[in-house]
């Protein structure tokens, strides 16, 4: 929404074109959940730099200082995550010019949740961390102007015909400054219920220890079905109306009977008409907490089975499912606390998944329950299998790959899995396999998602492409291109797949020899609205090469041009197009050009070592063409002094030291450079040989310089 109408304000109030890059950076978040090793619902929570980015903006079209609230950050799915988060905002807050943070966290009412009350100990360790965080309790409301006071008094006898016969002084007494009085005075039950001071009073005392009086006798004279009904909708997160469409669905007809829900409200422990609420967060706590103190066998018994009923509702992963998982994390503590059944909390543990909250489903004790769940409720296996096919994610990011390769297959194997979630679980096995060396089974399970019925477009695309990169591996070539044409022509594949296809088809034309095949396949890449940078820069670089292999020297410094300015290409890719380019100028006669290129790489930050020491071995070599010997020691020596300088270069430059120290007139310094080829090994033959000679020519005639 608000990407749409920052596109909307676009015009004569905002800079041109900000509200397309407003519109288009929310779109993104909407598909962030796109990596194949996530997975999971597309429910990211916002992360550090994207908040800060998206921010920025709006402070600079507004003019305007920033405050961002967090309410009820209690509820927040995924509360770990977003501590990281505000972590690093409290140790980066140069890069939040004019921008205050508010996080709403209420104190947990019912006693029995405050073990697992981890929102409250989180914002507290956030103050500890850092003096600019600074916990507020909220105060009493102010009403000393007398303005303030007439209006709400005039509220209040307008709404509670009780009140009218009491004394301002009197009612600001009961009040004494907490709003809940005001709920408890003018909900509809009450509000036809009290009739004198006395109930006044009782209702105000009973607001400030949170106590709602009316409810325990209503809901002792509950027959069975109310009763059970109202147990359930104590158990469950106080509902909104999405969250009670979704628990309407036939999957859950008969756990929630409508006659009871009509017969709770006509009593008056329901007061919403559009869905059944108990009313504000503290009253809802209030029919949980007489629940856990006079019904808790029952509570539990209906809790474990609304959250099997509700974990068998999940069939897939998209927004139809968001409202259940929300509905099984947002009941975590509460089903701990009244000691569900642990076989049926893993369906908790697995919905916590979808919000990459994967500690619960890492906890051993997931894997002894989560079979007893499946043979108990089948139906459940799609949401299980979500959580272990994002669980191996987790595991191979941290380097447990055996753990991973563990985990997808019981994807594999779970019977029930959807076909989407197979899908990955076949990608994602052949990926870990392959950087275990096992190509073989990689190419069989991406061969097998590749054949499987109604496997999602993007999925079929990224294994044609990873079996085309192993085919090419093994050299047979025609299988890789037949692949790799194959995912282009996928109706639905996302651009990066596309491009990745394009790009190694150009290679492998190239490895056969069509060099206008490759260029035409790289064209194409460079052209791919869409296109990584990743693969933007290295078709850039290929397409230079072909185009110098055809001594078409102007058009592959036009692409080497197009990779250093290219924002977002990696060091390596930067350092790899300077050295190239500075190669292309010396052929075209620009030494000086080519010389600037060649120190860039070597001042280049985070250029990997074997294009520093190319760049380094090509200025020794034209300072020492230009006679600036002083300079070519120094950069063959930088080279030779090199970690990770690869050892071709190292005999290289020892023998082009060696040949300038000898011009010199240092034959010792000569020598020790020649000796140290025949020592390194893996040098070539040919230099080894010249080396010897050189060696030899200097022992015969030590007092001769060259």
């Amino acid at each position: 929404m608000v990407g749409l109408l920052f596109e909307k304000l676009a015009g004569p109030q905002l800079p041109a074109g900000i509200g397309a890059v407003v519109r288009s950076a929310f779109d993104g978040l909407a598909e962030a959940q796109k990596d194949l090793l996530s997975g999971g619902l597309q429910l990211a929570p916002l992360a550090y730099d994207q908040a800060q980015s998206l921010t920025e903006l709006v402070a600079r079209v507004s003019d305007r200082r920033v405050v961002l609230i967090l309410d009820a950050w209690e509820k927040s799915p995924s509360v770990r995550h977003e501590v990281g988060t505000l972590e690093a905002f409290l140790k980066h807050l140069d890069d939040w010019p004019d921008v205050h943070l508010l996080l709403a966290v209420r104190d947990p009412e019912l006693e029995a949740a405050k073990p697992s009350d981890e929102a409250l100990q989180q914002a507290k360790s956030l103050d500890r961390l850092s003096p600019a965080a600074q916990i507020y309790r909220m105060q009493a409301m102010d009403l000393d102007e007398p303005a303030e006071q007439t209006r709400l008094l005039e509220h209040l006898r307008s709404a509670l015909p009780a009140t009218r016969e009491q004394s301002a002084e009197t009612l600001l007494g009961w009040l004494d400054g907490y709003p809940g009085v005001l709920n408890f005075w003018t909900t509809e039950a009450q509000r036809l219920a009290i009739t004198g001071a006395d109930q006044l009073r009782n209702q105000a005392e009973d607001a400030h220890e949170l106590r709602y009086s009316e409810l325990a006798p209503l809901l002792a004279a509950l027959d069975d079905a109310p009763l059970a009904t109202a147990a359930r909708l104590a158990f469950l997160p106080r509902l909104d109306a999405e969250l009670w469409e979704a628990l309407r669905e036939p999957s859950l007809a008969g756990a929630l009977d409508q006659t009871a829900i009509d017969l709770l409200t006509d009593r008056r422990l329901l007061i919403d008409e559009r869905h059944p609420s108990f009313g504000h967060d503290t009253r809802h706590a209030a029919v949980r907490r007489w629940f856990i103190e006079s019904r808790l066998p029952l509570m539990r018994r209906h809790a474990e089975r609304l959250i099997e009923s509700i974990a068998c509702s999940i069939t897939g992963f998209d927004s139809r499912s968001r409202p259940y998982c929300e509905a099984l994390v947002g009941c975590a503590a509460i089903a701990e606390a009244i000691g569900t059944d642990r076989t049926v909390r893993c369906a908790i543990d697995a919905a916590h998944s979808g919000f990459r909250v994967h500690e619960p489903s890492l906890d051993p004790a997931f894997d002894q329950s989560f079979p007893k769940l499946l043979a108990r409720s089948p139906r459940a296996a799609p949401l299980i299998a979500n959580a272990l096919n994002n669980r191996g994610a987790v595991k191979h990011e941290r380097g447990d790959v055996a753990g991973a390769l563990a985990d997808y297959g019981a994807v594999i194997d779970l019977a029930g899995t959807p076909i989407a979630l197979l899908a990955k679980a076949l990608y994602n096995r052949g990926v870990a396999r392959n950087e275990r060396g096992d190509i073989e089974a990689a190419m069989a399970d991406h061969g097998e998602l590749i054949g499987l019925v109604g496997a999602p477009v993007d999925l079929v695309a990224r294994a044609l492409v990873f079996r085309g990169v192993a085919h090419g591996k093994r050299n047979e070539l025609v299988a890789a291109m037949a692949d790799f044409e194959a995912a282009i022509g996928l109706a639905g594949a996302e651009a990066d797949v596309v491009a990745a296809a394009r790009y190694h088809l150009g290679f492998a034309k190239d490895k056969r020899g069509d060099i206008g095949g490759a260029i035409a396949e790289f064209d194409a890449v460079i052209a791919l609205v869409g296109a990584p940078v990743d693969l933007l820069a290295r078709a850039l670089i290929d397409r230079g090469n072909a185009r110098y292999s055809r001594e078409d020297l102007d058009g592959a410094m036009a692409d080497f041009d197009a990779i250093v300015a290219l924002a977002g290409a990696s060091p390596s890719q930067v350092a790899l197009a300077l050295n190239n380019r500075a190669i292309a100028k010396f052929q075209h006669g620009d030494d000086d050009g080519g010389l600037a290129d060649c120190e860039a790489v070597i001042l280049l930050a985070e250029a990997p070592p074997d294009e520093v020491a190319k760049a380094l071995y090509n200025c020794g070599w034209e300072k020492g063409r230009r006679r600036d010997f002083a300079g070519a020691m120094s950069a063959f020596d930088a080279l030779i002094g090199l970690d990770g300088a690869p050892p071709s270069l190292l005999v290289k430059a020892h023998y082009n030291r060696g040949a300038t120290r000898q011009t010199v007139g240092d034959p010792a310094g000569a020598a020790a450079d020649f000796a140290a080829i025949l020592a390194l090994p893996g040098s070539a033959a040919d230099v080894v040989e010249l080396a010897r000679q050189a060696l030899a020519e200097l022992q015969a005639h030590p007092r001769d310089a060259a």
